[in-house]
């Protein structure tokens, strides 16, 4: 995602989100939407989302077997999208005039 993407609140379903999240680190996945991994990992539990295992993408690389966890069916509570925003950069003040 380019910088002017990444600036605007996006809308990813569900399905959509537990696809990408089975497909890709989740810690590039949160780069790529402008949130922490955690943040996303929040989110996913919100969404009833399971996450990959410790260890997941290692011992995909090492072509050893690997269980994928299917989505299980929302309850009326469950939301079927979310809204991610991502984190606003921080300022940081002008400490120019006070050394």
């Amino acid at each position: 995602m380019g910088d002017e993407q990444r600036k605007r609140p996006l809308v990813v379903s569900r399905k959509d989100l537990y696809q990408q999240v089975w497909s890709t680190p989740m810690s590039r996945l949160a780069t790529e939407y402008g949130i922490s991994d955690r943040g996303l990992s929040k989110i996913c539990e919100r969404l009833q989302i399971p996450c990959l295992p410790r260890g997941y993408w290692a011992k995909k690389a090492a072509e050893k077997k690997v269980i994928q966890y299917r989505l299980p069916e929302p309850n009326e509570e469950t939301p079927l999208e979310v809204t991610l925003r991502p984190t606003p950069i921080p300022i940081r003040p002008d400490l120019t005039g006070l050394f």
